[in-house]
């Protein structure tokens, strides 16, 4: 790929409906010409996933066992970290620093896959670690500088779901045929996503495409039920 090409985008439905110290060296894209989407705004989607889906599925979860005294404090610790708490690094004790062991551990095919990514790590081949940022409200335009010259120096960075999509092209109301490549010209090297949409944010469609979704009546964008891969060289 080279940056004289014409970025790609490839759009459909999906089969699956399920998902997904900052410093300075940002570098601005073009300029911001639509409105930025807020979480408080009533009646809006993104206030209806906070206020109303999270709530609603940690509801789900407590109807679906009699579970008792401690997964109901776990569970009221989750809401109020929904309404009221802030995102911040996993602590070395947090679950999820076994997923790979646990993983290899599976049977079938999940086991399997969990041996190649251990195999993986251990000869150096992949390397998990984590940047500040991704603990922080902002987009991928205003990246620190060490977090831009890695992304300079990958081949290819790929990035996945709807929340990497909205930090790359900005969580605003742009158009839908604004050109990704438009959105990403801040970015330091080649990048591609792959996401299912499942918010308002979308740039990048031809516009025969745009009038086929919108004359379906569906609520395309945020419904899960299509998905998009844009690439930018």
């Amino acid at each position: 790929m080279s940056g004289e090409r014409e970025p790609r985008t490839m759009a459909g439905k999906t089969a699956d409906h399920t998902d997904d110290g900052i410093g300075s060296g940002l570098c601005p894209a073009p300029e911001q010409s639509a409105q930025t989407i807020l979480s408080n705004e009533p009646g809006s989607f993104a206030r209806g996933v906070l206020a109303n889906r999270h709530p609603a599925l940690i509801q789900q979860v407590r109807n679906a066992f009699p579970y008792g005294p401690r997964e109901h404090q776990a569970l009221d610790a989750l809401l109020d970290a929904n309404n009221n708490g802030v995102i911040e690094p996993l602590a070395p004790s947090e679950p999820d620093h076994d997923c790979l062991r646990r993983l290899v551990e599976a049977p079938g095919e999940a086991g399997r896959i969990g041996s190649r990514l251990w195999d993986a790590m251990a000869t150096g081949r992949l390397e998990v670690r984590a940047h500040p940022i991704f603990c922080a409200p902002l987009p991928y335009e205003e990246m620190p500088a060490d977090l831009r010259a890695e992304f300079a120096a990958a081949t290819v960075t790929i990035l996945k779901g709807d929340l990497n999509y909205r930090r790359l092209v900005g969580d605003r109301t742009w158009h839908a045929t604004t050109p990704f490549a438009d959105r990403t010209a801040y970015f330091p090297g080649a990048v591609a996503v792959l996401r299912t949409l499942k918010s308002d944010v979308v740039v990048g469609l031809e516009q025969k495409t745009l009038d086929a979704l919108e004359r379906s009546g569906a609520a395309w964008r945020t419904s899960g039920t299509h998905a998009l891969i844009q690439v930018r060289g």
